[in-house]
């Protein structure tokens, strides 16, 4: 018996908030593709929102080269700064709060149209982006979402922008009984889409690989979003699910941000919603470049994002692309691993250089954390005995990283559930 399944009455609710939504969605879309659709986007900001009225007066409107950047210590420090002062008559604000893997947890509140591309929006795009909307039958599910987070709902609500197909969600790793139903579901009624972070799609794979049996889980297509996807777990998810992965970035400030196309030269930006822009080394903001990407989401009017530092880094080309976009493309997106280790050999040593010691052996996952100038943590989770990973892991890592001191550990997981994984990180001395 599945636990903690959605009623009807929580369904009808859903569906009935997303209809409501979507006409707020459609007006905001029409603005925003208008011509003065951005200065007026920015003449709002400046206008309604309080940390910007006393920044910029009842002057002439701002350009957006006249809006400062914040990130999220101010934004969690003075929520209320940067909530716009509602019409008269509006629907009210939705909270939703990120995760908190890798910071303090922010409450981003979504207007209208927001929610409605958050909760519905996104995932016929998603269905575009991957080419599978022929497949999408009413009635049906259109897209899975897996997660591994125990206390999360199983849910199946209609999505009007899959005219008529249903989002799913289904949680892996709660009990024996739960992931056997899920897989049983997934291989009998595949789903066109299923959705999740690289963590818990791999999660899914070594369910289904324990259980075994026939016939597999066989999507048309995986999408994956919200964690780095490295180059070895695509092709696990790939050998496993026999489909194409393509990553996207998302996030509850931005919504979809950006997403990769099956020609796989970057991720494309969702321009008409979203702005990204890199902050250099020298403090300057750049169409192009790499830093730390900074976000204007043109979308959300109830709680603005001008300016926003994500705490993600990435490099922006502009650049055309086989599949017909032409703009800019995340061609790299470490996201928030670490770019850098410093060895005693190195003062700049690339942390990818250490993947190949890892796939060329039985491993099914692996973290570096640099301590030191000389002290590395290395936790890993054997696919074999352990004992017989350390030996040539060590003499692998030493070749590299030269005389340093290691600490290996073997573990049963990298994170726990609902935890977000950094391949690569360098902690604070």
């Amino acid at each position: 018996m599945q636990r903690n399944q959605t009623t009807p009455r929580d369904t009808a609710l859903e569906l009935l908030a997303s209809l409501r939504a979507h006409d707020y969605w459609t007006e905001r879309m029409q603005l925003l593709a208008a011509e003065d659709g951005r200065e007026r986007f920015l003449a709002h900001v400046a206008r309604a929102v309080p940390y910007y009225q006393r920044l910029f007066g009842s002057g002439q409107p701002p350009s957006s080269d006249d809006f400062p950047l914040t990130g999220r210590a101010e934004r969690v420090l003075g929520r209320a700064e940067f909530r716009a002062e509602p019409p008269e008559g509006a629907p009210p604000l939705l909270p939703r709060t990120t995760s908190g893997t890798t910071g303090t947890p922010l409450t981003v509140l979504l207007d209208q149209p927001t929610f409605f591309h958050i909760n519905d929006a996104i995932y016929g795009e998603y269905a575009d982006i991957h080419r599978v909307r022929d497949a999408l039958r009413p009635g049906e599910v259109g897209i899975t979402l897996v997660t591994n987070k125990p206390h999360q709902l199983r849910t199946e609500v209609p999505v009007i922008s899959l005219h008529g197909a249903s989002f799913r969600r289904l949680v892996v790793g709660r009990s024996a009984e739960e992931d056997a139903a899920a897989v049983s579901e997934l291989r009998a009624a595949p789903p066109p889409m299923l959705y999740g972070k690289p963590t818990y799609l791999l999660d899914l794979a070594e369910v289904e690989e324990r259980l075994d049996g026939t016939p597999r889980i066989r999507p048309l297509t995986l999408i994956t979003a919200g964690e780095n996807l490295f180059p070895d777990d695509r092709r696990r998810l790939e050998e496993w699910f026999g489909c194409a992965v393509l990553d996207s970035y998302a996030s509850t400030e931005g919504g979809l941000v950006a997403s990769e196309c099956p020609h796989r030269c970057g991720l494309h930006l969702r321009g008409d919603r979203v702005e990204l822009e890199v902050l250099g080394d020298d403090g300057r903001l750049a169409r192009e470049g790499t830093g730390e990407l900074v976000l204007t989401n043109k979308l959300n009017w109830g709680m603005p994002f001008v300016h926003y530092r994500t705490g993600d880094c990435g490099t922006l080309r502009e650049a055309a692309c086989a599949c017909g976009y032409s703009g800019p493309s995340l061609v790299e997106f470490p996201g928030r691993e670490a770019r850098w280790f410093r060895t005693p050999r190195e003062e700049r040593f690339d942390p990818r250089r250490l993947e190949p010691l890892f796939t060329a052996l039985p491993v099914r996952g692996f973290q570096v954390v640099q301590r030191g100038d000389a002290r590395f943590l290395v936790r890993f989770v054997a696919a074999g005995p352990a004992a017989e990973i350390d030996l040539p892991l060590r003499e692998s890592l030493r070749r590299q990283l030269g005389e340093v001191e290691l600490e290996l550990e073997a573990v049963p997981r990298l994170v726990g559930p609902g935890g977000k994984c950094r391949r690569f990180a360098v902690e604070a001395p």
